[in-house]
């Protein structure tokens, strides 16, 4: 595993805690989890934007898409 893996590792389960936190807490106040993520998904698109500009979010959109076709087997690897 390189390093940038790891590191994404590290920082997907941080991101997966900090999401079961909220939704539980989304659960418990009676809202509405699909705003919830419509939400949550700008504000990650803003932020990568702010980070890596335009070019980097195309390039995000494209390897997340391509990785997710693959995990569902509706596409081959690459």
């Amino acid at each position: 595993m390189t390093e940038q893996q790891s590191i994404m590792q590290r920082e997907m389960e941080r991101v997966r805690e900090y999401l079961a936190e909220a939704v539980g807490g989304i659960e418990a106040d009676g809202g509405d989890i699909r705003f919830f993520s419509a939400a949550f998904l700008t504000a990650a698109v803003q932020l990568s934007v702010e980070i890596e500009g335009t070019a980097g979010l195309k390039k995000a959109i494209s390897k997340i898409a391509q990785w997710e076709l693959v995990r569902a087997g509706e596409a081959g690897r690459c």
